[in-house]
């Protein structure tokens, strides 16, 4: 724990010698790099995720078309079960008595075949042919009366039958005679003929956007039912079209029970339209966090760093220009330590000047004090040359024998003298004597 106490400590140290203005740059420059690097990240995260559900979007929404469609022709499928399976059209069939015949017709068929159509109003029309391919037995929309082929062992439906301005498509059926439990030999086939609206309602509402499509194609590739704005119909059951793959998703699969191919076309710039659209957002909201920490770098820089740097240079220029002064351009902390430096400024200025008053006064008393003592040594040098004056006269005087001249000098030496010694006040006859 200590050791770490040191390693952090020392780390402190380090990043303490670092100039502050050295360090906002850097942060500035990371900041910038990691929000570039945050912005280009999310956008691609944003990208790949819209793109991901925009595919199983689409996807979803093909597979329950798909379903719906699947699901419908097994309706279909299980109505042909029961006319194969159904003993009184097996029985018409085969009866080679017109009478009996007609009565079936009258009594069973057609009202049988009402029933289903009531079921499916979308069945326009069903109709009976013998093995030789003869129509026998028809109700609504005529077809034709003689099926050149007939289909072979199973149930198969067919691709777009135009009859005038109508679309439809059909179910060839195959039946056999029916002899309790067995099957036995082919008797005729059952055609029934589909409005082709039955399998358009089944798109109607599933398309993804509007400019998508759905297209349901026969198996000669021709195009059955199609939802949407038109598209490139060329497309095959590979859908190798690299033009139109460039430009679209495809999502392609067959029918089950029949040779159909549904098809869905998205525009991929519905797609790109969306990423935009989530990369304005993303931009709009990455531009105003930018845009804010802009603004609070460069609020940092101006109520921080910006004093600091000023105040570095008063100080180097106050060392010049003693009198000048830190102007104050704000009342917040750094103005609050401008307005502080100022008046400490001021108390030296003023403590210096008293400091300088003082030592002048200690100079001035310490001069008079001089001048005293010199005064003083001059007043006592002066009686002290005065007293060895007289000395010299009243030696003189003895050398010549004039002693009047020599007591006088010597009364005045002796004056002198005492006031040399500054002994205070003498009385005359002291001083004489």
């Amino acid at each position: 724990m200590r050791n770490v106490k040191s390693k952090f400590k020392t780390l402190l140290d380090c990043l303490g010698k670092i100039r502050f203005l050295t360090m906002y740059y850097w942060i500035l420059a990371i900041t910038i790099l990691l929000f570039v690097g945050s912005l280009s990240v999310t956008n691609a995260i944003a990208k790949k995720g819209v793109k991901r559900e925009y595919q199983e979007y689409n996807e979803s929404l093909f597979k329950q078309a798909q379903a719906e469609m699947e699901r419908s022709i097994q309706e279909l499928i299980q109505i042909a079960y029961n006319i194969m399976s159904d003993r009184e059209v097996n029985t018409y069939l085969n009866t080679k008595s017109l009478s009996e015949r007609s009565r079936l017709l009258e009594e069973v068929i057609r009202p049988e075949f009402s029933s289903i159509q009531a079921i499916k109003s979308s069945i326009e029309t069903i109709s009976l042919y013998d093995a030789d391919g003869k129509l026998v037995a028809n109700t609504g929309t005529f077809y034709k009366d003689v099926i050149p082929e007939t289909t072979e062992g199973a149930i198969t439906f067919s691709s777009l039958i135009q009859i005038g301005t109508k679309r439809y498509f059909g179910i060839s059926i195959p039946l056999y005679n029916i002899n309790k439990t067995q099957i036995k030999g082919r008797c005729g086939e059952c055609f029934i003929l589909i409005n082709m609206l039955y399998l358009d309602e089944m798109l109607e509402g599933r398309l993804p956007t509007s400019d998508s499509s759905f297209v349901l194609k026969g198996g000669d590739n021709q195009v059955m039912v199609q939802r949407g704005l038109a598209a490139d119909t060329s497309i095959n059951r590979s859908g190798e079209n690299e033009e139109f793959d460039q430009g679209w998703s495809i999502y392609q699969g067959g029918i089950k029970k029949t040779s159909w191919d549904l098809i869905l076309s998205v525009p991929n710039h519905t797609l790109y339209q969306n990423l935009n659209y989530m990369q304005r957002i993303n931009g709009i909201t990455y531009v105003i966090i930018g845009l804010l920490l802009l603004s609070f770098f460069i609020i940092i820089y101006a109520s921080i760093l910006r004093p600091i740097r000023e105040q570095t240079l008063f100080m180097n220029y106050y060392a010049k220009n003693r009198k000048s002064r830190m102007e104050v351009k704000s009342h917040n902390e750094m103005g609050l330590l401008a307005e502080n430096l100022n008046a400490m400024l001021d108390d030296i200025d003023m403590l210096t000047e008293e400091n300088l008053k003082s030592k002048e006064q200690v100079l001035e008393a310490n001069y008079q004090k001089k001048q005293s003592e010199l005064l003083a040594y001059r007043n006592q040098i002066n009686p002290h040359f005065m007293h060895n004056t007289f000395e010299c006269i009243r030696g003189m005087a003895l050398l010549y024998e004039v002693p009047d001249i020599a007591e006088i000098s010597e009364a005045l030496s002796r004056f002198f003298s005492y006031n040399v010694r500054g002994k205070g006040y003498e009385t005359i006859r002291e001083i004489a004597g």
